[in-house]
């Protein structure tokens, strides 16, 4: 075999072995892509506790992971509302992110840092009878991130306290 058809040879044979990592990657992105789509509509979000304290918004969630593949949340996204009105928002990062073990549940608190005027605004709603909760979550799989949304969720003034 002449040197130039080595050459040849060995480049061909470099370029499909280049050619098959970069579909077998493709093709894990693309499964990665297709749980992401189904995990947003059954991983579990429960509110299970809001209080405002000093100048902070502090919710409690219960997360649940359906999947057979671990999570991670690693931040949330929070807006007051009152008769539709948009009282206070904000989010909080967790660091290190919560880990959701695979077919399991996770308990986590956010603490939302609010300017003065938005904790006055959330405690007066909570005084005269509660508010709205809006919420949604960072969640990442792999290399994949994705967003969990909740539906408004009503605080009640004796859970808001």
């Amino acid at each position: 075999m002449r040197r130039s058809e080595t050459l040849f040879l060995v480049v061909l044979l470099g370029a499909a072995v280049v050619g098959g990592a970069s579909l077998v990657s493709f093709s894990d992105s693309l499964a990665v892509q297709e749980l992401v789509s189904v995990l947003q509509d059954r991983v579990e979000a429960d509110v299970t506790a809001v209080a405002v304290e000093n100048r902070s918004l502090v919710v409690r969630v219960r997360f649940e992971n359906p999947s057979g593949s671990r999570l991670a949340v690693d931040g949330g996204y929070f807006a007051v509302f009152r008769n539709d009105s948009r009282l206070a928002y904000g989010s909080a990062s967790l660091d290190p992110p919560l880990s959701l073990p695979p077919r399991g549940s996770a308990t986590t608190t956010f603490r939302v840092q609010l300017s003065p005027s938005q904790a006055e605004r959330v405690r007066a709603a909570r005084d005269a009878g509660g508010f709205d909760l809006a919420n949604r979550y960072s969640v990442s799989i792999a290399d994949s991130r994705f967003t969990l949304r909740n539906d408004r969720v009503a605080v009640p003034s004796e859970v808001s306290g």
